[in-house]
């Protein structure tokens, strides 16, 4: 009876553990040096701006949860601007089907709302560098 007692607080306890980890650990968020943008705020952009790079992601992708940090890096050292668009919200859904983005984490560049390049999947850092760093 008492080493039953003790194997169900054990459990207890290690099963808040766990919860309390995981629930601090999703809630931390890093710092990012992109902006998030609402499919009206992306059509002011592309509607205005020459040329503009577009980060298309999802936060439940994990792909995409590796290449934050690189890209974050990247605009750093690049001083580039780039625009976040969260594939998960309907809206920008439906632009990622306008640009034929179908798969998370794309880089995009438009000029003067067209497309110019592409590139598709988790990069590496010196290539995330020389994307940005590329004058079109």
């Amino acid at each position: 009876m008492k080493s039953r007692l003790t194997l169900i607080i054990t459990l207890l306890i290690l099963v808040g553990s766990c919860v309390f980890f995981f629930k601090n650990f999703n809630t931390t968020k890093a710092t990012v040096l992109y902006e998030e943008l609402n499919a009206e705020q992306f059509e002011e952009i592309i509607q205005k701006q020459g040329t503009a790079t577009f980060f298309f992601g999802r936060a439940t992708c994990q792909a995409c949860r590796e290449f934050n940090p690189i890209l974050n890096e990247a605009i750093g050292k690049t001083n580039a601007q780039v625009y976040y668009l969260d594939c998960d919200q309907m809206t920008i859904r439906d632009i990622a089907k306008k640009f034929n983005v179908k798969e998370t984490p794309t880089l995009l560049i438009t000029e003067n709302g067209k497309e110019i390049d592409k590139y598709i999947g988790l990069q590496k850092l010196d290539k995330t560098i020389e994307i940005l760093s590329t004058k079109y």
